[in-house]
């Protein structure tokens, strides 16, 4: 843990649960602190009230949702703590309440940022439980994009393939001399015509773009998506217009799991 005395604004939030409202209390984030919320990594700033973000219960150690109450904006002009652990760094308030424990301590303390000595080996609560629900078995990714092309490579004759599709099931163009192209509102609305059709249905961005995959196994999916959240960052090349996913990892069973992930 380190000081920095620049001077920034403090935002600070409450949230509120069944039984009682938090009050706002001391500390805070500065304002490009990103939160998990429903939708997303959201910076605090952009918080309002309402939005439902991520948080951790220290007893249970169940990750919920709650709604924030409040977002206060202050001008701070004292030492901020500089909180730099190995997949963030974060400026907080001194007075600020940090969920974490030392080396060798198992249950989890609250502590302010201020009594966190420099340069002491502590553990932040990176490690919850979450309430179970139902499996995701699957994700279309169809059903979360509404810019897309569906290209379809039927195993018989581009006209054979045609007439076998319903009223109103119009490509915009062909694809080879075994296919048809599908805009998004076309393919979803007969999307089930489609699929029982024997032919190979793939997603692209458009003429010059790759086709992909659209289907995925819900474990496999969500568990890609923490490894990115966690480790990942995308680039967009001066040679492609397809954007780069890359997922940063040393341990070498890590980047095995993250390989054999049905996700490409």
């Amino acid at each position: 843990m380190t000081r920095d005395d620049t001077e920034r604004d403090r935002i600070n939030a409450s949230t509120t649960d069944s039984t009682r409202t938090i009050e706002l209390s001391a500390g805070g984030f500065t304002p490009d602190t990103e939160v998990i919320t429903a939708t997303g990594p959201t910076r605090v700033s952009e918080l309002s009230a309402g939005d439902y973000v991520y948080t951790l219960d220290p007893v249970t150690r169940l990750a919920r949702l709650k709604p924030v109450t409040g977002v206060q904006r202050v001008t701070y002009d004292g030492d901020l703590v500089a909180v730099e652990t190995n997949r963030c760094n974060i400026h907080v308030h001194p007075d600020h309440r940090m969920v974490c424990r030392t080396i060798g301590q198992d249950e989890l303390a609250i502590r302010t940022a201020e009594t966190i000595d420099d340069y002491e080996h502590y553990k932040l609560a990176n490690e919850w439980r979450t309430i179970s629900g139902d499996r995701l078995a699957e994700v279309d990714i169809t059903d979360l994009l509404d810019d897309y092309e569906m290209c379809v490579e039927a195993d018989v004759h581009g006209h054979t393939f045609r007439r076998r599709l319903p009223d109103g099931c119009d490509p915009v163009r062909r694809n080879g001399t075994v296919g048809y192209c599908f805009d998004p509102e076309t393919f979803k609305t007969h999307q089930d015509a489609i699929e029982s059709l024997p032919a190979d249905v793939s997603i692209h961005a458009g003429l010059n773009h790759h086709r992909r995959p659209y289907r995925f196994d819900g474990d496999d999916f969500v568990e890609f998506l923490g490894w990115f959240i966690a480790e990942g960052s995308t680039t967009w090349p001066d040679s492609s217009d397809t954007v780069q996913v890359q997922i940063a990892q040393q341990d070498e069973t890590h980047r095995q799991v993250i390989a054999d992930l049905r996700v490409s």
